[in-house]
């Protein structure tokens, strides 16, 4: 029982870690953005619908047993340790349950034992006290994806311009692609297109190179932002609505 409430009470400590990876936001009365800041580690994220289809495309990629599995997968573990063995140490054996706790634990840049150990036991909390459905959710919402872009719904406005939902499969890949790498293989490197279509040709999936990729240079808000931030306003918490209408604002400037 001791053993029970001590994972639960870890489980709590890990949500508040996701809560504080979400960038602070400021919306009008019609709940458009208008101001946005960083979260603690300097990259920004955004609420937005997640596709099934990018749920499928990331557990094909990152964890094929992940419905299956406590949180960690034994036989990963024990194919990568064969594969080491053999001289070749590319490739890794954690799954999405632990990946989402070395995020939340800071861990990223790190690997050392004891973070293994801590990430283990919070892999194990978190599966006892959230769905499949819940750890995924999360994981999506705070996996780096380059260019001060964490979670895929802040990834797919910095990349293509549009929400996650208004996405080809091509482009829903292309961010896939971008994880475990982020620096090298997002959509604005010269390598992603290579490691890209062979990926894709592993996993059996049809993709194209993009051609509708972005670059933006500022993603801190709306119309109205400087107002906002001529008032020094901020946001306590996660999510602050304001009375404030962003096109009567735009109009009146």
């Amino acid at each position: 029982v001791a053993l029970m409430v001590m994972l639960s009470n870890h489980a709590t400590v890990l949500l508040r870690s996701f809560d504080a990876l979400l960038s602070p936001t400021i919306v009008d009365r019609n709940g458009a953005i208008i101001l946005r800041t960083e979260n603690q580690r300097g990259a920004f994220t955004r609420d937005g619908e997640i596709p099934e289809r990018l749920k499928e495309l990331v557990i094909a990629k990152e964890d094929e047993f992940f419905h299956y599995h406590p949180g960690v997968n034994v036989w990963s573990y024990l194919r990568v340790t064969g594969q080491f063995i053999r001289g070749n140490r590319s490739g890794g054996a954690s799954t999405i349950t632990q990946q989402l706790a070395k995020i939340l634990l800071g861990n990223e840049s790190e690997r050392t034992a004891k973070n293994k150990l801590s990430e283990l036991v919070a892999s194990i909390a978190l599966e006892l006290n959230l769905s499949k459905d819940e750890i995924l959710d999360m994981y999506l919402r705070v996996a780096y994806l380059g260019n001060q872009s964490q979670g895929f719904p802040e990834a797919s406005q910095v990349y293509f311009g549009k929400p996650l939902t208004q996405l080809s499969d091509s482009e829903l890949f292309s961010l896939v692609a971008t994880l475990g790498s982020p620096s090298t293989r997002n959509p604005w490197s010269a390598r992603h297109e290579g490691y890209t279509r062979t990926l894709a040709t592993h996993l059996g999936v049809s993709w194209e190179m993009p051609s509708t990729i972005k670059k933006v240079s500022d993603r801190s808000g709306g119309n109205a932002k400087f107002e906002l931030r001529s008032l020094h306003a901020t946001c306590p918490t996660r999510m602050c609505k304001s009375t404030i209408d962003q096109e009567l604002t735009a109009k009146l400037r």
